[in-house]
């Protein structure tokens, strides 16, 4: 039975570890779109001269 709990424990560690890495992928992606989208708006604007 012990080793069953450590392998249940493992994976729900891996698992947490995925998880975390995830959402911080995301919210890197989410970040970097927002700063994507205001470069796009700062060099629009002085491209277009309005």
């Amino acid at each position: 039975m012990p080793v069953g709990k450590s392998l249940l424990w493992g994976d729900s560690f891996v698992g947490g570890v995925l998880k975390i890495s995830g959402e911080i992928a995301i919210e890197r992606a989410i970040v970097r779109n927002i700063n994507r989208r205001i470069i796009m708006e700062k060099i629009k604007p002085s491209a277009t001269g309005s």
